[in-house]
């Protein structure tokens, strides 16, 4: 079931689009519903990932889990990289 429909009518329902899976994105993270955003990013979406991606710095596992069903190789690298540093 899709949270809603992805008929375009024009460019600014393109933005109303992204302003909504962005914001909902965002909540989700926050609130730490780590199944649910990863639900809502497998599907068709319109989420701004530059806006979302400082909301889950603090949790590389959802960060490089959504930057890898975008197709972010370079990124999931880089984070993998930085956790073992860090380690």
């Amino acid at each position: 079931m899709s949270l809603h429909p992805r008929k375009l009518t024009s460019h600014s329902d393109l933005s109303s689009l992204q302003v909504i899976d962005t914001t909902l994105s965002k909540l989700l993270a926050d609130a730490g519903t780590t199944n649910e955003l990863l639900s809502l990013l497998a599907g068709p979406n319109d989420v701004v990932l530059s806006e979302l991606e400082p909301f889950l710095t603090q949790r590389p596992y959802v960060l490089s889990t959504v930057m890898g069903q975008q197709g972010r190789v370079d990124r999931v690298l880089a984070l993998l990289q930085e956790s073992v540093i860090a380690f």
